[in-house]
């Protein structure tokens, strides 16, 4: 007998932020930020619930692309995108988007298995 695991949806925090702050229904903003409709429900009708995410993402999905396009752009000056250059790098990224958080090793390492 074989069994189907169902496979999570990766988002993040800011993505679920987002999400329910928008003005769209609960099935059109997890379409548009990939997110269960139920989730967007719940959040919606409990604001004190927490905000979970998976993959361990400071950035809103926009932001981390454009960050990822960057970094690509790197080798071509000469630069060798090593953990910390890369660490660094998202850093004063994030800084530049007034986020407070400092990206880390566990940051690092959900960062590349996303992109």
């Amino acid at each position: 007998m074989s069994t189907l695991k169902k496979q999570r949806l990766k988002y993040t925090s800011n993505d679920l932020k987002a999400a329910i702050a928008s003005n769209f229904d609960s099935v059109a903003a997890g379409k548009m930020y990939n997110i269960p409709s139920s989730t967007i429900r719940l959040h919606r009708e409990q604001p004190l619930l927490g905000y979970k995410s998976t993959g361990g993402a400071y950035l809103l999905s926009n932001e981390e692309a454009h960050l990822v396009s960057s970094l690509q752009l790197l080798p071509e000056y000469g630069f060798e995108c090593t953990t910390e250059l890369i660490l660094n790098f998202a850093h004063d990224y994030m800084k530049s988007l007034d986020h407070t958080l400092t990206p880390g090793r566990k940051w690092f390492n959900y960062f590349t298995e996303r992109n």
